[in-house]
């Protein structure tokens, strides 16, 4: 992915934009991890997924995942990224070093919604113990406005770090679990990620590839990866 800064002053803030060139290049590294991952204690707490919760959950991430599927299939939205099979021996890798965090890594992106901008998250390994690196893009170029609203700049990539523990981690209002990441086969290979926003609502994001850290990024972002023990491979 080749990433683009430029910048725009709106109402005395100043907004960094992205522009995105269509094509992607992923390269992956299959060197053996030896590191040994040091223990961190967090004092933050999550909101633990309650079984009742978390069935209602995985119900409406399979009715979400259906229908975006059903309208991909009639050309009514963007086809969702199918799965790529480096995944799997890079998620195996790291599941020997920090397992809890494995089922999670990797490029996600949900850039098929009509109405709203396209997300990309990008899951990062890391060497403390339970812990991932996230970075989100937000790519507001294509999404339906409605007619004379003025479309908003690109804001700046947004760096952050998650505590996976037992399978499921939160950062602000938004929770990840384990068993609301799924695959499908039909049509194609597809694996979603469902993010729950609230006890009701799951936003999907479909997994397209291996974490990459581009380094076209704002030096602020780059300086908080390696700060916080961040690796790519």
């Amino acid at each position: 992915m080749k990433i683009k800064f430029g910048h725009t002053l709106i109402n005395s803030v100043l907004y960094l934009s992205l522009s995105f060139s269509t094509t992607l290049t992923i390269t992956f590294n299959q060197t053996a991890i030896a590191k040994k991952i040091p223990s961190k204690n967090s004092s933050k707490t999550i909101q633990v997924f309650k079984p009742n919760e978390l069935a209602k959950l995985q119900k409406k991430m399979k009715e979400e995942m259906q229908a975006t599927l059903d309208l991909a299939g009639l050309g009514k939205i963007v086809k969702p990224p199918t799965f790529d099979a480096n995944l799997q021996p890079y998620r195996a890798q790291w599941s020997k070093v920090n397992p809890q965090i494995a089922p999670f890594l990797g490029y996600w992106m949900n850039n098929w919604e009509m109405f709203q901008p396209a997300v990309t998250m990008v899951v990062f390994p890391s060497t403390v113990k339970g812990q991932v690196c996230m970075i989100e893009y937000q790519d507001n170029e294509n999404y339906i406005i409605y007619p004379g609203e003025p479309r908003p700049p690109n804001p700046m990539p947004r760096f952050y770090t998650l505590k996976i523990n037992q399978g499921q981690g939160q950062q602000g209002k938004f929770r990840l679990h384990k068993s609301l990441i799924s695959k499908n086969n039909i049509p194609g290979d597809m694996e979603f990620l469902g993010i729950a926003i609230g006890k009701q609502k799951v936003q999907l994001y479909a997994s397209k590839g291996i974490p990459k850290l581009d380094s076209s990024l704002p030096t602020e972002v780059i300086q908080k990866f390696k700060a916080n023990q961040c690796r790519e491979k």
